[in-house]
């Protein structure tokens, strides 16, 4: 009886169907930790079906190189903020003093209707990506 379980242990045990490379171009602490907890939950959602391999702080390479490899599919999901050499457009993010305060970032950036939030979108299509935010879906 016990070597049937066994059997049938294993065969319950399956790998992965997809296995996804997720990469941070951005080395703080403080966001790693986000990552690592999404990573994590994309796995318990799909029951295992999907697995996330997270690089955390530019393992895999700058914002430059992270949007290369989501690019050329070497690499799924990316956290970047892409120079202006890259995407003119996306200079604008890079300029001090945009916002006075917290509300002004989320009414800026945070929401569809935000004047950022519709440039990120504009910038992402050019660079033939897509822009998620929690808030936003």
């Amino acid at each position: 009886m016990s070597l049937l379980l066994t059997s049938t242990n294993k065969l319950l045990a399956t790998e992965p169907e997809f296995t996804l490379k997720f990469g941070c171009g951005f080395p703080m602490f403080s966001t790693q930790v986000g990552y690592e907890k999404f990573a994590g939950l994309i796995e318990q959602y799909t029951k295992g079906r999907v697995k996330v391999d997270y690089y955390p702080f530019p393992q895999l390479g700058g914002h430059s190189e992270l949007y290369q490899g989501v690019r050329e599919g070497t690499i799924a999901m990316a956290v970047l903020c892409p120079y202006a050499n890259l995407f003119p457009g996306a200079s604008v993010n890079n300029m001090p003093y945009t916002v006075l305060d917290h509300e002004m970032f989320r009414r800026m950036y945070k929401t569809k209707d935000g004047i950022m939030w519709k440039l990120n979108e504009k910038v992402a299509r050019e660079m033939d990506m897509r822009s998620y935010s929690p808030e936003t879906g």
